[in-house]
């Protein structure tokens, strides 16, 4: 009897474990299609919802400063629901399956606001990234943007994301060093198993070398001001 008890014991806590485990943000192909340009010096020149998962992103323009696309407050609500669709905190991380079209290489960083700086909130801004992905051309891979320890800004480091249940914008930016167009399709959540091989030279995820170090937290900072802005105008 007493070992029935603990199994049962066991049987529950796995059962209950599995229901309240949380998830992936995983933003569909309808939400992704109406996604814009935000911020950077690159141009978005069309936006397409190809067959199948994802959307593709053609851009012009792209350098190192990195060119963001996204959804901003009030988000979609149903990427996460809640208020103004921004309360993710049922999930662990924000992830994307992103694919590099193009002939040459590209660089994508996911990235997310937390905190609404509004009344009757007032709470401050947090930017969050995970940081830049190199990908060659035609490669395939998921990238993921962790709750629990993301690049934020303006705390220095991987720390945990604050105010999850109030993200004010989401998205991805994109960044290159090589002159051309850029193209990439973008698709909600991991990767499937047979997406194609996706070995990276050198080792898969890369902060973009040639990148000026201390002109990426000045652009950080830029992006975040003018999206902290527009909201306090709105």
């Amino acid at each position: 009897m007493k070992m029935k008890t603990i199994l049962l014991a066991l049987i529950t806590l796995v059962f209950l474990s599995g229901t309240v485990s949380a998830t992936d943000v995983t933003i569909s192909d309808t939400d992704l299609a109406t996604m814009a340009k935000l911020y950077g010096s690159g141009t978005l020149t069309a936006v397409i919802d190809v067959p199948g998962a994802g959307v593709q992103y053609d851009f012009t323009g792209i350098t190192w400063d990195g060119t963001m696309v996204g959804d901003d407050f009030p988000i979609s609500g149903t990427i996460c629901g809640g208020e103004f669709g921004g309360d993710c905190s049922a999930h662990s991380a924000y992830a994307a399956c992103v694919t590099n079209l193009g002939d040459v290489e590209v660089h994508v960083n996911l990235d997310m606001n937390t905190g609404w700086t509004d009344d009757p909130w007032n709470h401050a801004d947090t930017f969050a990234q995970n940081g830049w992905t190199y990908f060659g051309p035609g490669e395939t891979k998921t990238i993921t943007l962790s709750f629990s320890g993301a690049d934020l800004y303006p705390t220095p480091g991987l720390n945990p994301v604050p105010l999850t249940n109030e993200v004010s914008k989401i998205g991805f930016q994109v960044g290159s060093n090589v002159a051309g167009a850029k193209s990439i399709v973008v698709a909600g959540g991991a990767c499937p198993p047979d997406s194609p091989p996706t070995t990276t030279p050198g080792g898969g995820t890369e902060e973009i070398p040639e990148f000026p170090t201390a002109a990426i937290p000045a652009v950080v900072a830029l992006g975040g001001y003018l999206l902290i802005r527009r909201r306090k105008q709105d």
